[in-house]
């Protein structure tokens, strides 16, 4: 994050969602993202789609810092439990 981060908002920080990626790249290009999703095997783009995940939850990593620095309660009270639910634990 930069270094004045009291002026940032959520909605900021929220501003480039994956919503706003699906509308402005991948619908336009689905038959390219079709194709790099089902035949890349063996290709630089083999793990496309593991990449991608890896860098959209470092994102989100760093927005719920973020929250949490702040003093949302959001990881505690809502995002950890309601993820220990669902994995069943």
């Amino acid at each position: 994050m930069s270094g004045n981060t009291e002026k940032v908002s959520v909605a900021e920080l929220m501003k480039n969602n994956d919503i706003d990626m699906i509308r402005e790249i991948i619908y336009p290009h689905r038959e390219d993202f079709k194709l790099i999703l089902t035949k890349a095997e063996g290709t630089r783009y083999e793990n496309f789609l593991h990449d991608m995940v890896n860098e959209d939850q470092k994102e989100m990593l760093k927005v719920l810092d973020f929250l949490k620095s702040r003093g949302n309660k959001v990881v505690e009270e809502f995002f950890m439990p309601g993820w220990q639910k669902f994995m069943g634990f």
